[in-house]
């Protein structure tokens, strides 16, 4: 089979191009390209079994990254670099492939993966696509706080309680109650949320629905008389 040499890669040397976002042994890359059944050539007089040897050629996203790889591009910017590393680790508890990982955050795969490259970085859109997926922004670009807005929520929520000891008497604190105030204050706020002034609100919220006896510190709905 005749072709640019250029476009075609045996599993070995797909490996060694440590590309952000796909396998990091020999066996993943065998099942990935068998699973989405790449196109290939076997050359002869090249290594593999019986001096023949399986070339792959990448589809056009993972072809992008082989180039940019091998200009030297992939990884460029220690800022970006982590960025695209925390948008792997973000990925991967997720559950997602770099593929459905675009197209959730309203991108192409190819764009997507010029992130996790760290060729590039995220701008607002970007930004509100992942945040969508319930990423915590600020972690993604910083690296601080939790990965998932949902364990932000509940670190918030820890802070109040726990550090800040503003809810007046409410011993045990209705956790469900006062996080699912929180939450929805959060998405009041729409992408670019005061974590301090939600937190803040959600204290009065809650204090006021204790008060009101829509809530117990012990659950939802057992309250029925005001308190004092």
């Amino acid at each position: 089979m005749k072709g640019d040499n250029s476009r075609f890669f045996s599993v070995a040397e797909l490996l060694g191009l440590q590309l952000p976002g796909y396998p990091l042994t020999r066996q993943g890359w065998d099942t990935l390209v068998k699973r989405d059944k790449w196109g290939f050539r076997e050359a002869k007089g090249l290594g593999g079994p019986g001096g023949i040897r399986r070339e792959y050629t990448p589809p056009p996203e993972v072809m992008t990254l082989i180039e940019s790889r091998q200009r030297g591009e992939v990884g460029k910017g220690v800022e970006n670099s982590a960025i695209g590393s925390r948008l792997v680790g973000a990925r991967e508890s997720l559950g997602l492939t770099p593929a459905a990982m675009g197209a959730k955050s309203g991108m192409t795969c190819s764009a997507y993966q010029k992130f996790e490259a760290g060729h590039s970085q995220p701008c607002a859109d970007d930004l509100a696509g992942f945040i969508q997926l319930g990423i915590n922004a600020n972690w993604l670009l910083t690296g601080e706080g939790p990965m998932l807005l949902a364990d932000l929520h509940k670190e918030v929520v820890r802070e109040v309680v726990i550090e800040k000891q503003v809810v007046r008497g409410a011993t045990p604190i209705n956790l469900g109650a006062l996080q699912a105030i929180l939450g929805g204050i959060l998405q009041m706020m729409g992408d670019k949320p005061n974590y301090a002034k939600a937190a803040q609100k959600a204290v009065e919220y809650y204090q006021d629905a204790l008060d009101e006896g829509l809530i117990t510190p012990t659950g939802i709905g057992e309250g029925g008389e005001k308190a004092a």
